[in-house]
This record gives structure tokens, C-alpha cells and sequence, in this order.
């Protein structure tokens, strides 16, 4: 994952060259919502740069067709009842390693993610790519443009911590 971020708050005031290097993919899978997380190394969250891709309603991806990624800075209207059929795609980076001191939130506002493959008994893999356009709707001046690709294995399974 590769691209330019600025976040001021953070000492990063100019456009920046900046490359994860990604070396860690997780999903998890709450029907009907599917998360990926892609980060550097596999440290808690709170100590890792990467970003989040989340996709409600992940049965109605359509192979090979770029999905627009909603824009998190238009709020919904808390009188409609969001319909729980209709797919939506957004994403967040979070910098935790590069600002340690400051927590940006950096939000999508506009972008795609094109999958190749999303996990199915037959291809286990869950694989495409992204190019998203992210601000943070708090402070004015902090930007990012991410693109990049990933593909890994995912396998359903047992909780890592059992509840009763």
C-alpha cells in the first residue's frame, strides 16, 4: 500500500511519500459485514499503521467490478433505518506508529476497491485492490491517497477467545 498523506498534526505538513510495506492481512466476518484490516507487522491496532476496509452486505460483491467507497463525511439521517440488503464499502487509515502523540482521523470520501476474489468453499482467498482519497473532517489540512492491492487465505474457524 502506497500513496501521499499530510497530517499536520502529526509533523507531516507537505504531501508525503509514504509506503506501508503490508506484511499483515486479517478479515472478520459479521454477517453481513466483512472487515479487512491490512497493516505493517502484527501488532494490537493501537500500535500499527494500516487501514480498515469494510463492506456490509459482502454477498453482493460483484467480481472485478470497482465499487465506490461511500463518503464518511455526509453523515446518514438517523430517521432512516439503513437497508441492511444494500452494499456499502468504506475505509480508514490509522497512523498509530507514525503518530504516536496524536490520533488522526482520517475518513473516505471518495475512492474504489475492486475485488478478484471474496472467499467462497471453492477459493478461499480474499484478494483486490484500492485507490481512496481520505480527509479528516476535524482538522482541515490533513489528506491522504492510498492505493494497493492484497491478497491472502482466509479461513473460517473458531473464535481466538471462546465465550459461554
Amino acid at each position: 500500500m502506497t500513496g501521499t498523506i499530510t497530517v499536520p498534526r502529526c509533523g507531516v505538513s507537505a504531501p508525503t511519500d509514504w509506503n506501508l510495506d503490508a506484511n499483515f492481512f486479517a478479515a472478520q466476518l459479521f454477517e453481513p459485514t466483512l472487515e479487512i484490516r491490512i497493516q505493517h507487522g502484527g501488532d494490537l491496532i493501537e500500535f500499527a499503521d494500516g487501514v480498515v476496509l469494510r463492506i456490509s452486505n459482502y454477498g453482493a460483491v460483484t467480481l472485478g467490478v470497482a465499487l465506490p467507497v461511500a463518503d464518511a463525511t455526509v453523515l446518514p439521517d438517523p430517521t432512516v433505518v439503513p437497508d441492511p440488503a444494500v452494499l456499502v464499502v468504506d475505509a480508514a487509515p490509522y497512523l498509530n506508529r507514525m503518530c504516536a502523540d496524536v490520533t488522526p482521523l482520517l475518513v473516505s470520501v471518495t475512492g474504489t476497491v475492486t475485488f478478484n476474489s471474496m472467499y467462497s468453499a471453492a477459493d478461499p482467498r480474499i484478494a483486490g485492490s484500492f485507490s481512496i482519497d481520505f480527509v479528516d473532517p476535524v482538522y482541515p489540512g490533513a489528506t491522504a491517497h492510498l492505493t494497493g492491492e492484497f491478497n491472502f487465505l482466509f479461513r473460517r474457524g473458531q473464535p481466538a477467545e471462546h465465550f459461554s
